[in-house]
């Protein structure tokens, strides 16, 4: 599980803006995540869509309980 104290809500969708997240999850489940973070990082360096983004395997969601999406954002330095 993925748990954290937000800051503000970013949207009217609900988007939080968060100061601290907690990983609550077995050791191989968090290795999985750290690979499905240092994979999309490699992916983004080389990026140019604005929109691109990733989602975490169904698996690994099941196991967290919750899904991760890593994705570009406006102000990216890969963006341009």
């Amino acid at each position: 599980m993925i748990y954290g104290y937000d800051v503000k809500t970013l949207n009217e969708f609900g988007l939080k803006e968060l100061r601290e997240i907690c990983f609550s999850t077995s050791p191989a489940t968090l290795r999985e995540l750290a690979d499905f973070l240092t994979k999309s990082a490699d992916e983004l360096e080389s990026v140019t869509n604005p929109n691109w983004h990733r989602h975490i395997s169904s698996e690994i969601r099941q196991q967290l309980g919750c899904d991760v999406v890593v994705g570009t954002t406006p102000d990216s330095p890969t963006i341009a």
